[in-house]
């Protein structure tokens, strides 16, 4: 069985405690991850970033949690190696973000992306890396994942028939 959706341990570690709703068909929530804004600038020293800076480049990070998948959308991550819970890049402009809570004046936010706005997988690097993923090609020339030794079941596209 495929998770559609990261355990609520790991939710309560990314300090979300509910989801507003759930993502249909194409779409997938993601959890944006932050880098430490202020960067040491020597021994015992830190470089102070004004707050417009830290909101913009907050807002420019593109990276995060995969947290949850419609259906479609785990047909086309799973067949490429990528799965709930893994850490990755996605498309810049693709984001529409949805605040789901706000606590001690913070809010918290949720991404809303289609699954082709996703352009890897950190977990997936490691694992090509390792030499524990490839992707190989049948007799007909059909490039596919191998993970571990097991082919990752092919993505189809639905096809528009008008």
């Amino acid at each position: 069985m495929v998770a559609c959706i990261v355990s609520k341990e790991v939710l309560a570690s990314l300090g979300i405690t509910k989801l507003p709703y759930f993502p249909a068909f194409d779409r997938v929530l993601v959890f944006q991850l932050q880098d430490a804004i202020g960067e040491k600038a020597g021994k015992d020293s830190v470089i102070f970033v004004p707050e417009a800076i830290q909101h913009r480049e907050k807002r420019g990070e593109c990276r995060g949690v995969l947290i949850a998948a419609g259906a479609t959308a785990l047909d086309h991550l799973v067949a490429h190696g990528i799965e709930v819970g893994d850490v990755v890049w996605f498309s810049k402009l693709a984001v529409w973000r949805h605040v789901i809570e706000r606590r001690d004046g913070k809010e918290i936010e949720v991404m809303f992306l289609r699954s082709a706005d996703i352009a890897g997988s950190e977990k997936l690097l490691d694992m090509v890396q390792d030499d524990e993923a490839e992707i190989v090609a049948d007799s007909a020339g059909n490039h596919q994942w191998k993970i571990s030794g097991e082919l990752r079941p092919r993505f189809q596209p639905p096809v528009d028939d008008q």
